[in-house]
Parts: C-alpha cells; sequence; structure tokens
C-alpha cells in the first residue's frame, strides 16, 4: 500500500487491473508494522480509479473504497485519527 485515506487507498497489484474494476480489499491496519491480534482486518469492495505500471513491481491502482460497513469505516477513522 502506497498511501491510504477514508475514501480509498493507492495499492500495488501484481496483476492489471482496470479502471471500474470493483475488487476486494483486505488489510490488517499496523501501528509500527505490528499487527494488534484483537483486530480484524479492514474489508471492503473497492472500485479502480486508475492504474499504471510499475515495472518489475507490479501495477499501482487508485482504489476508492465502496460502502463500507459502519464497522469497517469506524476501524479506519480511528487508525487514521491516530496516525496523525
Amino acid at each position: 500500500m502506497k498511501n491510504l485515506s477514508s475514501g480509498g487507498a493507492a495499492i500495488v497489484f501484481a496483476r492489471p487491473v482496470t479502471t471500474g474494476e470493483v475488487v476486494t480489499v483486505s488489510f490488517f491496519l499496523t501501528e509500527d508494522g505490528i499487527e494488534d491480534p484483537d483486530r480484524l482486518p479492514f474489508e471492503c469492495a473497492a472500485s479502480v480509479r486508475w492504474s499504471k505500471p510499475r515495472g518489475a513491481l507490479g501495477f499501482e491502482a487508485g482504489l476508492q473504497f465502496l460502502s463500507p460497513s459502519s464497522d469497517q469505516r469506524e476501524l479506519l477513522e480511528e487508525f487514521l485519527e491516530r496516525a496523525d
């Protein structure tokens, strides 16, 4: 993951993705690279807004989260507040 906001993220994929494609993302929100064993991962459908090749690294894509549940939205917002 390259960046993260309440509305979406830029993520590196191994395969090409196309603008408009809907993917499911699932990731742990870590602090200092450490997962909280009591916290579930953030998981949500997302729409690919843009995509570009990254050479040997694969493909980078900008994703817009699509209707995360209220629990998932709260999880993400709490994480982003702590990260500031």
